[in-house]
């Protein structure tokens, strides 16, 4: 049987961000005055006024007989006849061929007809406006509001589903954008930019639409699919999602944790449990670190409690991650997913292991760079005194970074800052900046960490 893998262009290249002079920056990007790696060109045909293109540095200069090669914009202190070299060509990227279907086993023994439905996964997401690829003329950088494309010093000004606006910039690789964002597989025509991950997000594994980048799905069962990207461990995957090899090399992130009776009801096509006991999906491995993270807990009278992680064991002729179910001396008694219900006078049913009392629901621990699935996004979570990091159910929001916000669903990113402790106050949406990225006016600011030792820096102004 095959996994079902939409996909397109993948390559790899260097990022940038936060600098003090332009040494700091990687090829084809300069410090800017916000104190971050910025560009304003590829090529030549970029700039205007007879001035070209300096790609190691990616800024339009203008040649000069008396004072040789200088910015447009260079200060009117610069010594004259002061030669800077001109750039070098530097390759732009490179084709890879698109990953093909790979039959892989999938039968697992002691699979029990249970029946659920399939999990609605969301709507699609419109993952932006067409760009532009006319010259670049604005100056706000990566992550400041825009109106137009001609708002950017990139000339991208993306429209997420939400209705947010606000400078994407072109990338070679995922690398090269902030946590949260996918570098796009975009149709021809188009460079490929930044995006906002979209994995989990419901998808046509025949055509990968509305994919920024894979569709993975069961071939027993199309509408069992979703939206998904390259990984190396699960760290790098949503809460929830194991990193999965795929074949040809390839290995992307997959939801693993989702309740099930057969194994059609699983991306993976994979149903491991027990009659009248805990089901649920599971995903392949190579080792304990290809499965789902568990969370480091505060227990009354107990201290920190690290939750029993998965195993990665051999069932039925292949590895797959073993959740630790309780009759074996784990503590996963149910299959309730991620934010379903978990309420009072119930046993705690959570894949996670974790409800949320005050809200009774399923609560799975994230990262900034993980991150949460399509439908939900990853917000401090205040328990007594101890702070963690989990998901939560969120609309998106047409709020960008440092936009007006009055709750978190109001921002693309999920997170409103300054609204307390007085809630009448006027909040601003922020961001996890533990990539050190913030738009121009705000700065990156340490604030702690979550009770498991997770760094938390936010942007704020």
């Amino acid at each position: 049987m095959a996994l079902m893998v939409g996909s397109a262009l993948a390559t790899t290249h260097c990022a940038s961000g936060a600098c003090d002079l332009n040494s700091d920056c990687n090829v084809g990007t300069y410090c800017g005055s916000d104190h971050q790696c910025r560009y304003d060109c590829f090529e030549d045909r970029d700039c205007n006024d007879g001035s070209f293109c300096n790609r190691d540095r990616g800024r339009c200069q203008s040649v000069n007989a008396d004072a040789g090669v200088m910015p447009k914009d260079a200060p009117d202190d610069v010594p004259v006849g002061t030669d800077v070299p001109v750039a070098r060509d530097v390759p732009v990227a490179m084709d890879v061929p698109a990953v093909p279907d790979v039959p892989v086993a999938v039968d697992v023994p002691a699979v029990t007809d249970v029946g659920f439905p399939p999990v609605d996964l969301g709507m699609p997401v419109d993952l932006g406006v067409p760009v532009d690829l006319g010259m670049p003329i604005g100056r706000a950088g990566y992550l400041d509001p825009c109106s137009t494309n001609g708002d950017c010093a990139s000339g991208e000004c993306l429209t997420t589903g939400g209705g947010a606006r606000f400078c994407t910039r072109r990338c070679l690789a995922t690398s090269e954008c902030g946590d949260g964002f996918l570098c796009d597989s975009p149709p021809a025509g188009r460079a490929a930019r930044c995006v906002l991950d979209d994995t989990g997000l419901a998808c046509d594994a025949r055509t990968a639409v509305p994919c920024a980048r894979f569709c993975i799905g069961n071939p027993m069962a199309l509408l069992v699919a979703h939206c998904t990207h390259e990984c190396r461990t699960a760290a790098e995957c949503p809460a929830g999602y194991g990193c999965q090899d795929v074949g040809a090399g390839q290995r992307v992130c997959i939801s693993a944790e989702q309740p099930c009776g057969v194994g059609t009801d699983c991306t993976s096509n994979l149903c491991v449990g027990m009659a009248g006991g805990f089901q649920g999906c599971t995903s392949r491995c190579t080792s304990a670190s290809d499965c789902p993270r568990r969370m480091t807990i505060n227990v009354t009278g107990v201290g920190a409690v690290v939750l029993p992680p998965y195993e990665c064991q051999v069932i039925g002729g292949e590895r797959v991650c073993v959740p630790p179910i309780q009759a074996s001396g784990g503590d996963i008694a149910g299959s309730n997913e991620l934010g379903a219900s978990c309420g009072p006078g119930t046993s705690p049913l959570c894949r996670s292991g974790v409800c949320d009392g005050e809200m009774n629901v399923c609560v799975q621990g994230c990262t900034p760079a993980g991150g949460c699935p399509s439908g939900f996004a990853c917000r401090p979570w205040i328990d007594g005194t101890d702070v963690y990091l989990v998901c939560r159910r969120s609309v998106t929001g047409s709020g960008a970074v440092n936009g007006a916000c009055a709750i978190g669903a109001d921002c693309a990113m999920g997170l409103c800052q300054g609204t307390s402790p007085s809630p009448s106050s006027p909040g601003y949406c922020s961001r996890y900046c533990n990539d050190r990225l913030c738009p121009m006016g705000m700065r990156c600011m340490p604030i702690g960490t979550s009770f498991e030792g997770t760094a938390i820096a936010l942007c704020l102004r």
